[in-house]
């Protein structure tokens, strides 16, 4: 193991990391296919289209940054989110490139934070989240929005645990 290696904790919580992750890895994968035009698409929400799908995701990855990183500082409150109400709509506006690279840059950067995190930070919270829910809480949330972007999958090609997840949030 090199100097700059990054490995999760021993205690983080493995099978949660690996849901999110491979979430993430199958968003990516829908949404890679996806031509820049099919963006603007409506999905399943009237009035909403695919850009709006992406621009949430990444946006929760940032914010997950943000809780984690307030958290990690003295254990302060996680507060109220930094984005606007209508940051969703602002940032679906955005070109298609830049749409795509906040997917994959908060995605990373959220990866980077996991992996940072030491043993025993991964055990602290505040009054509203745990940073060791953090995985499963991205998991329901990337797993449900590769549903959202109505890209030709239905549920019955998701994993079992990603199913199970959905079902009890009742997205399907």
């Amino acid at each position: 193991m090199g100097p700059g290696a990054r490995f999760d904790s021993d205690m983080a919580p493995g099978e949660d990391l690996l849901l999110a992750r491979r979430g993430t890895a199958f968003f990516a994968r829908l949404l890679n296919d996806l031509p820049d035009s099919a963006l603007s698409a409506d999905r399943a929400v009237p009035g909403l289209q695919r850009r709006h799908v992406v621009a949430r995701i990444g946006l929760h990855a940032r914010e997950m940054c943000k809780s984690i990183a307030r958290i990690r500082s003295v254990g302060c409150s996680i507060g109220a989110s930094d984005f606007a109400p209508n940051a969703i709509d602002e940032y679906a506006t955005i070109p298609a490139h830049a749409l795509r690279n906040l997917f994959r840059h908060s995605a990373i950067h959220l990866n980077v934070v996991w992996r940072d995190l030491t043993d025993a930070e991964w055990g602290m919270s505040d009054l509203k989240i745990q940073i060791s829910d953090t995985p499963l809480e991205r998991a329901k949330v990337i797993w449900s929005a590769a549903l959202d972007l109505s890209a030709g999958i239905d549920s019955s090609v998701l994993p079992d645990q990603a199913r199970a997840l959905l079902t009890e949030r009742k997205h399907l």
